[in-house]
């Protein structure tokens, strides 16, 4: 059967969990498993004893005459197991919703019978509860009633809806969108307020993320020079990386597949792959190449950058999805340190002005810096056609953290060095902010403009 009433049926099923789990394996990922909202107490349990028996049962048994001899609960560092998805959304997913309170009770059984399932390891498993990123409201209500879940998830998308705009303006409330749901007020902030505060620990999650440009009266040119652009793939990766700023650790791009989607006015939207194909021209969408660039800069800790100096900003007047922010900041930055190796990220969200960092302090980049960016010639190009957008990389021998490193616009640049940060980052026995002092060790600063700035780096 299919996801919804509107889709009863499935012709075409590449894979089923086994498959899924192997390919997890191979490419050394943690698995998300959406199971069905109807999953009963029953079905969990079985499940649970697939992943994590030892032949004694017969669902671990057929696990192993498939030739996982080992459970798979010991494969992998923890195993997402998402309760329905999108279980509010009744306009899309018909026959799969299940609204509050039905959902969170329902929940409640689902979860209480996978904990008392021989072999579960709360330490293994994530169970997640589908929360609503457009309405705090639904989530913090799931969770007055929720008792027996790990974590929630929503999925804050950008630019949900986009207005008949010029290219300048589209890009720049896009830019601000990232900062917006971030900060105090914004969604994502909201959310993980609700989190924190929820009766029982909750962790919070994205299980989706990408621009979301289903609505708005924005024009097929403008469509098709917006969702697939570098633009579009900076401004991705930026809002994922504010996120985990916020205490978000688990987070999905969504999708790894798909050309395009047809919008309900019969316009096409290149979303949501993050490839244009595979296994014909694997010509990878910016999405996919910032995602790439992420994930090789985030090692260890993640730390906390404070920029001073010209840290520039712009006032966002109200644009396409309601996004309106003032002291929007052209220059995010992200850092990184497993105790050997350090690396740094840096934004420059600006829509057509270079602009130039500098570092000072003990933590700085020096030595022998790789250098790794993503940008281009235009905010608008995109890989639809050639490889136009590509990450390039450059070591530089003896680097000057004091003079100035020019940031392009509409561009992410990872800094990775040994040394440095890590010079300083030993562990929890030797923090870098000393809360009996008040004072700050090992300071990384990243200024703006060659200002002489003070700002710190310090475990968040």
């Amino acid at each position: 059967e299919g996801y919804s009433t509107t889709s009863p049926e499935v012709d075409d099923t590449p894979y089923g969990i086994h498959e899924f789990l192997q390919l997890c394996a191979y490419v050394g990922a943690d698995p998300w498993i959406t199971i069905p909202t109807a999953t009963t107490p029953q079905e969990i349990s079985a499940f649970l004893q697939y992943l994590t028996g030892t032949g004694t049962d017969p669902n671990s048994a057929l696990r192993i005459a498939r030739g996982q001899s080992a459970p798979w609960s010991s494969v992998f560092g923890k195993i997402h197991l998402e309760l329905g998805n999108e279980t509010w959304n009744t306009g899309s997913f018909p026959g799969e919703t299940i609204f509050y309170t039905a959902y969170p009770q329902w929940a409640n059984q689902v979860f209480a019978a996978a904990r008392k399932t021989s072999g579960y390891i709360p330490a293994k498993f994530d169970l997640v509860l589908n929360g609503w990123a457009g309405s705090t409201w639904y989530t913090g209500q799931i969770l007055a009633v929720s008792t027996q879940h790990d974590s929630v998830d929503i999925a804050p998308y950008l630019l949900y809806s986009a207005n008949n705009d010029t290219s300048t303006h589209l890009f720049q409330a896009l830019f601000a969108e990232p900062e917006m749901f971030n900060s105090s007020g914004g969604e994502v902030y909201n959310s993980m307020q609700l989190a924190r505060t929820a009766k029982v620990p909750t962790r919070l999650n994205v299980y989706e993320v990408n621009l979301g440009t289903m609505v708005g009266n924005i024009t097929q040119s403008e469509l098709d020079q917006l969702t697939p652009s570098v633009g579009a793939g900076v401004a991705t990766v930026n809002h994922m990386l504010q996120m985990m700023r916020l205490g978000v650790a688990t987070q999905n791009l969504f999708a790894l597949p798909q050309f395009e989607f047809g919008r309900s006015d019969h316009s096409l939207v290149r979303l949501w792959g993050a490839v244009v194909d595979m296994g014909n021209t694997n010509r990878r969408r910016p999405q996919y190449l910032s995602e790439q660039l992420a994930n090789s800069a985030i090692v260890g800790s993640m730390l906390q950058t404070v920029q001073s100096g010209d840290n520039p900003i712009w006032n966002q007047p109200l644009g396409s999805d309601s996004v309106q922010l003032s002291n929007a900041h052209m220059i995010q930055s992200f850092a990184f340190s497993d105790g050997h190796q350090s690396s740094l990220v840096l934004f420059n969200v600006a829509v057509a002005t270079a602009l130039p960092v500098t570092f000072t302090g003990t933590g700085a980049p020096q030595g022998t810096v790789e250098i790794s960016q993503l940008t281009s010639g235009k905010i608008t190009d995109s890989n639809e056609t050639s490889n136009t957008v590509q990450i390039t990389s450059n070591s530089r021998d003896k680097f000057d953290p004091s003079s100035p490193l020019l940031l392009p616009p509409f561009s992410m640049t990872v800094l990775s060095w040994t040394g440095g940060a890590s010079a300083v980052l030993q562990g929890a026995a030797s923090p870098v902010f000393s809360k009996s002092t008040g004072t700050y060790l090992g300071p990384l600063t990243v200024s703006m403009n060659d200002a002489t700035s003070n700002a710190t780096l310090y475990y968040t």
